[in-house]
């Protein structure tokens, strides 16, 4: 019943969206970025581009600088963990010959309390592995909302522009609320 509910709510902003999508003022806003295409593109793009860099630099950083070489069994057992279309759970061993090579790297998990503790001390700049995390979450939301602004201007449907419209100014003011404010 509650997943009947929420499908029942997306339909439902669906449903507003391709009504307000409708309103002349909606369309004229929209027709303005359509008209503003040719710089915004190149624009979007490439926001997207640099965060994904980000968001892989800092990856890779953290693979360079704190990992440590994987054996050969390991790199089986990861292997044997991530075949996506492997027979079956009945096999669990992967066999790999000749030279293998991995890296693994220790857990990077941090919360959004801790991010807003090292900015305001600042040690998220003093501190490399603080500013390897600020470096990936940053890299990760330019990707992410670049790309939902560059949906927004390549789709020619007004519903379908508000509700990335929608998603985006969502995202943005929900991240500076919670980084302000709690």
């Amino acid at each position: 019943m509650q997943t009947l509910l929420e499908w029942l709510k997306v339909l439902g902003v669906i449903f507003v969206a391709i009504l307000l999508g409708e309103l002349p003022i909606v369309k004229d806003a929209f027709q303005v970025i359509d008209q503003q295409r040719a710089w915004l593109l190149p624009l979007t793009i490439g926001l997207a581009v640099v965060g994904f860099l980000m968001l892989l630099w800092g990856w890779v950083s953290v693979g360079l600088l704190l990992g440590q070489p994987m054996t050969h069994e390991e790199v089986e057992q990861l292997a044997a963990r991530t075949q996506i279309l492997g027979p079956g759970k009945r096999f669990t061993k992967a066999r790999l010959w000749g030279k293998t090579s991995g890296v693994q790297v220790p857990d990077m998990a941090w919360t959004f309390q801790e991010m807003k503790a090292a900015w305001h001390t600042g040690t998220w700049w003093s501190d490399p592995d603080m500013r390897r995390k600020y470096i990936i979450t940053a890299g990760g939301t330019l990707s992410v909302l670049s790309g939902f602004a560059l949906f927004m201007v390549i789709v020619e449907l007004p519903p379908m522009k508000l509700v990335l419209a929608g998603s985006v100014l969502y995202a943005l003011v929900r991240l500076t609320w919670a980084f302000w404010h709690v």
